[in-house]
């Protein structure tokens, strides 16, 4: 597959999909972005208390994801300084005293009216803050991926970095980082408009991708039918409901290129997709999808975050190879195997066989020129790219082979 003709129609700009994106989920590494406020300790160097006098205080009703970054937290404490930091909720802490002024690191949303200010600046922003105030410490942010993030930050730069455990006397970082495409909240946040003639096909295809965006979020978005709307093309329209900040900048018209088997560009708040037939809009569904799916992050209280970096150019195009991403969501179930010479697929009906012939022989991949066909049997070459390209179909098993050779 090295030289072969899907390898020569690969994944050209996947990783950069959704809008001009460079695909960084925010997870687990550093996100692209701005240092609002530098780190800062005081003119004097001076020291605040020691680690161990700290309680680390999430919300009462924080999800799982939060409490899994304070249990890092305090496993980060506890192994690198020998102690037994304790854990609990803001509730249970304020059940056990008078209230007398404590130790804490806030980790989250929680009714400290500390957390409370702190979240309070993130609004429109997003991105996260760790701050010293008074005998707090908050580290709070935006979504659960940007929180891992800062709680990570401040395990490598003051707790990693104290030799006795005692902690700055003041501590000031925010980052700001990408804006998200769309917070799934409602159907609204989620629109798609396609043409009042789109055929069976493509219908079933955009529903099938507004179920997997439910599976992703919870919300299932909506469809609607416009004749306005021309048949090569999909619009989806994203609305942010909950961060307010506004996306500035030039829109850019889509620009056909002729030799792609779908593009993607971005008009204000819609995602065109465009393709020369709905195969290669059905393509274009798979790959959104799957790109959606890879920057997908959730905000502290559960809503699905949908991202794209606001700085980059709106206007891209991708190529894409045909088995990955039509075979593998719509033409039929997920490849169960493949290697230097194709791939193979369980649950292909007659018909799945059928667009995958006609996939084959679209201009965008040619010109290839039909050899056999006998109906469980295809084969086809491109004398272009000297690729041979047979196609086998087992009707009793419902399981598909496309393979490829390098003819001599």
């Amino acid at each position: 597959m090295k030289h072969g003709l899907f390898t020569k129609k690969k994944i050209i700009l996947l990783v950069c999909l959704a809008l001009g994106a460079s695909l960084l989920f925010a997870c687990c590494e550093a996100l692209p972005g701005d240092e609002l406020y530098p780190d800062d300790e005081g003119e004097d160097g001076a020291k605040g208390a020691h680690v161990s006098d700290y309680i680390l205080v999430r919300g009462d009703n924080s999800g799982n994801e939060v409490l899994r970054q304070v249990l890092e937290l305090k496993s980060a404490i506890d192994e690198r300084f020998d102690t037994d930091a304790r854990s609990s909720t803001d509730w249970a802490v304020d059940a056990e005293s008078s209230g007398a002024a404590r130790w804490e690191i806030l980790v989250g949303e929680t009714n400290r009216s500390e957390s409370i200010a702190v979240n309070g600046e993130l609004e429109g922003i997003n991105g996260y803050i760790i701050r010293t105030m008074g005998d707090k410490i908050v580290i709070t942010a935006s979504t659960t991926g940007l929180l891992k993030e800062a709680v990570s930050r401040f395990t490598r730069d003051y707790l990693d970095k104290s030799e006795d455990g005692t902690l700055p006397a003041t501590i000031n970082v925010q980052r700001t980082v990408e804006n998200p495409l769309g917070v799934m909240s409602d159907t609204t946040c989620m629109k798609m408009a396609l043409s009042v003639r789109a055929t069976e096909a493509l219908r079933h295809a955009v529903k099938d991708f507004a179920t997997r965006i439910y599976e992703l979020s919870g919300v299932y978005p909506s469809i609607i039918y416009k004749a306005e709307v021309p048949m090569e093309k999909v619009y989806i329209t994203f609305k942010d409901t909950v961060f307010s900040k506004e996306d500035e900048g030039g829109s850019s018209a889509p620009e056909a290129t002729g030799s792609d088997m779908w593009q993607l560009t971005r008009e204000g708040d819609k995602v065109i997709l465009e393709g020369e037939s709905e195969l290669q809009l059905i393509a274009g569904l798979a790959g959104l999808y799957e790109t959606l799916e890879k920057r997908a992050d959730r905000t502290l209280d559960g809503k699905t975050v949908f991202f794209y970096n606001r700085s980059d150019d709106r206007k891209e195009s991708w190529q894409s190879t045909l088995p990955r991403l039509v075979g593998g969501r719509y033409l039929g179930s997920e490849s169960i195997s493949g290697d230097c010479t194709g791939w193979y697929y369980e649950n292909v009906s007659l018909a799945d066989l059928c667009d995958w012939k006609l996939l084959i022989l679209e201009p965008a991949l040619g010109p290839c020129q039909t050899l056999n066909n006998t109906g469980d049997y295809a084969q086809y070459v491109n004398y272009a790219e000297n690729v041979e390209i047979s196609v086998y179909y087992n009707s009793d098993a419902r399981t598909l082979s496309i393979n490829e050779r390098r003819m001599s």
